[in-house]
């Protein structure tokens, strides 16, 4: 029992001795300054990564834009030359151009042009003959297709199924106007399963 106490004395007293204290002291500064480093080092790496994935994000957005602006360009010109031939009274007047640039553009599902009502007179890849939808007849295209009335650019609709085609696409509509009205509606389809699309 003397063994035991004297023991724990001597325990007590190394702990309270200066050089305990010392030891405590120094212990408890270094896992302060090692605490202060691993915050210091996840603050950088997640400035870091937050700068690096800003940067990936600003040039992503500006890809996107660059594409979209690229496919507003086409159908503008595309719709204007298909108005040229007379495609919206004659469809088959605009068939091997419509044709032409669905080859000339493998991430896109179809083109087509429709009248201001929503018909559709004319749709890449699909044969003379066969029925064609109306837009606005559609619930998947409707709201979409109202939208490219009334803008002056570009509209990008929600992605939906369109049963003619047989494919998954982003619907792009453009408003073709001539002499201050609108004529005819440019519409595409992006083919979210085709490898090229953005």
């Amino acid at each position: 029992m003397r063994a035991t106490k004297h023991s724990e004395t001597s325990g007590e007293s190394t702990h309270n001795t200066p050089l305990g204290k010392a030891y405590r002291a120094i212990l408890l500064v270094l896992t302060a300054a090692f605490t202060s480093f691993l915050v210091y080092i996840w603050h950088s790496v997640d400035r870091e990564a937050r700068s690096e994935l800003s940067s990936t994000n600003r040039q992503f957005v500006h890809m996107v834009r660059a594409e979209f602006g690229r496919q507003e360009s086409m159908l503008r010109l595309l719709g204007s030359q298909l108005l040229a031939v007379g495609a919206l009274e004659e469809p088959g007047r605009g068939r091997a151009l419509i044709d032409e640039m669905i080859r000339l553009n493998p991430a896109m599902a179809g083109f087509g042009l429709a009248r201001p009502d929503g018909q559709l007179a004319l749709v890449s890849g699909v044969p003379k003959g066969r029925a064609l939808p109306n837009l606005l007849q559609q619930d998947a295209s409707r709201d979409g297709f109202l939208a490219a009335l009334k803008a002056s650019r570009m509209v990008i609709g929600r992605t939906y199924y369109f049963g003619l085609l047989k494919r998954w696409l982003i619907p792009v509509r453009l408003g073709l106007h001539a002499g201050g009205r609108l004529v005819a509606v440019m519409t595409a389809g992006i083919d979210i399963d085709a490898p090229e699309a953005l």
